[in-house]
């Protein structure tokens, strides 16, 4: 028996959650700060705007009908983790499209889509994953300004805890170590056991240099939380 590998083109909400080994929340936050740009198959009728070199929107004289997958952008923040979504696009990046696609409403009826469209029937490209990941990573690589007057701490500024933090997942992720099987974060590895994993070692390479000093995984967790670390 052959088994061919299967190529994915796109995930859904609770598959790139899993993916990612991150919450709901997680992904939410992610959508609402544009981070992330879903799409969404559309089968319907839509007002094109095309857009000029100034940004100014001006709509076609006649809708058009569209069935295919298309990117929701024009965010609209209406919650700590939920937002609506004023455009459809080609692209996840609206500055490089030169039209914008829009439902048609009447009166005072809201016809936007929402997160909760996107947790049903939402999908994220493999590409738009890729591009998440790539600006999550280039995030990760900048490191934290303390407050003027204040020092980095000494395990923060000797050690890279969030280089730490990836590679433990990683070598996790690989293992057949347990997971969380309760809670919200059900199925995956929690920030408070990566936490103590890096203490121990912070604490096991500080012996090996002949020094005493430790700290605390809550501590190394705060931080991580603190960085968007997930």
């Amino acid at each position: 028996m052959v088994t061919n590998p299967i190529i994915r083109s796109n995930f859904t909400f609770a598959e790139l959650a899993a993916h990612w080994q991150c919450s709901a929340n997680d992904l939410r936050d992610a959508i609402a700060s544009q981070r992330l740009v879903p799409s969404l198959h559309v089968k319907a009728p839509l007002w094109e705007f095309t857009v000029d070199a100034s940004g100014t929107r001006t709509r076609s004289p006649r809708a058009v009908f569209v069935n295919e997958l298309m990117f929701l952008v024009g965010v609209a923040r209406i919650g700590a983790s939920d937002c609506a979504f004023n455009y459809y696009s080609r692209s996840p990046d609206v500055s490089q499209s030169d039209s914008l696609f829009k439902a048609d409403g009447s009166g005072y009826v809201d016809i936007r889509k929402r997160m909760a469209d996107v947790e049903k029937d939402g999908r994220f490209t493999v590409e738009e994953v890729a591009r998440s990941e790539a600006l999550y990573k280039a995030m990760r690589c900048v490191v934290p300004t303390p407050p003027a007057g204040k020092k980095s701490p000494w395990w923060a500024t000797d050690h890279d805890v969030i280089k730490l933090a990836d590679a433990i997942k990683e070598e996790w992720c690989a293992s057949d170590r347990a997971v969380n099987q309760s809670g919200p974060r059900h199925g995956q590895f929690s920030r408070a056991a990566i936490a103590e994993a890096i203490a121990k070692k912070i604490e096991d390479a500080e012996k090996d240099t002949g020094t005493k000093r430790s700290i605390g995984a809550k501590t190394i967790s705060n931080y991580l939380s603190d960085n968007g670390w997930h």
